[in-house]
């Protein structure tokens, strides 16, 4: 493992980030909520390590913190943006991204799934296994008692009714990656064609992003992420890595609902 680079800590919108001034390319790690984001950010941290690059996970920080997504996500994310760093955790597509030199000429990766599924892992996320904000600050726990509120909303619900109500802003989210999908800096990943083949998966993202990962190290990284459930478990973060959960999940009249509400996002990503 090669040394972790120094870093100096960075107070950004009251919150304290560590980052690198080292020469080097900055690398982006995106995704979409309940679309393989969590596995995706596991293997780039280990990766990351592994090379002695300085991690910044800028949307985990503020979410830890307490800090919502609307306090910052359109705001200008200059200040913070660095050569040398792998910024990872985004789950929406910071409209800021659009004018940042650093972000227009830097490698990326994103992976992305069937938004009729990340409707419904969202369901099941967010009634059962959605994580809480840690901090210990009076907005981290105003904000723990809000995703506690919300559990009890979502447990008191419908899948079919939440889904359906949750559909634009999902496709909204994906829409957002649209300029990111079309660039040829991404390395595209979609979920369901790697979900089941995490070795290439390790291969491609390694020589994407110039980060070697010798076969020793991929295959400790396995040890870790190669998880598939021999059984679905509501209550566990890893329920069900199966594509098409949606069509197991929902009535055939929510499904043609949602084709039409997400008809932008299933033909840009061409789910059909």
């Amino acid at each position: 493992m090669t040394d972790a680079r120094p870093t100096r800590e960075i107070q950004f919108k009251g919150v304290s980030f560590r980052l690198s001034d080292e020469p080097g390319p900055a690398r982006f790690v995106l995704g979409l909520r309940k679309s393989g984001s969590s596995l995706l950010n596991q293997m780039l941290k280990f990766i990351a390590e592994r090379n002695g690059v300085n991690y910044v996970d800028l949307p985990g920080t503020f979410f830890n913190a307490g800090v919502p997504l609307d306090a910052w996500h359109n705001d200008d994310l200059s200040a913070i943006l660095r050569p040398g760093n792998m910024y990872i955790g985004f789950r929406n597509c910071p409209p800021a991204f659009a004018s940042a030199p650093l972000f227009a000429r830097s490698r990326r990766v994103f992976m992305f799934r069937d938004p009729r599924d990340a409707l419904v892992s969202q369901y099941f996320s967010d009634a059962y296994s959605h994580s809480l904000p840690e901090g210990d600050s009076e907005q981290a726990q105003a904000a723990r008692r809000h995703f506690i509120a919300k559990r009890e909303r979502t447990l008191a619900t419908d899948i079919n009714d939440f889904v359906l109500k949750e559909a634009r802003s999902m496709d909204e989210a994906f829409m957002g990656y649209a300029e990111v999908l079309r660039s040829p800096l991404t390395l595209k990943l979609r979920y369901e064609e790697h979900v089941f083949q995490k070795k290439r998966l390790i291969a491609k993202i390694a020589e994407h992003l110039s980060l070697p990962m010798p076969k020793a190290a991929t295959e400790a990284l396995l040890a870790q992420v190669d998880v598939v459930p021999t059984a679905e478990d509501k209550n566990r973060f890893i329920r069900s890595v199966t594509p098409g959960d949606h069509r197991r999940k929902l009535r055939p009249d929510t499904i043609e609902k949602l084709d039409e509400v997400l008809q932008r996002s299933l033909k840009l990503y061409d789910y059909h």
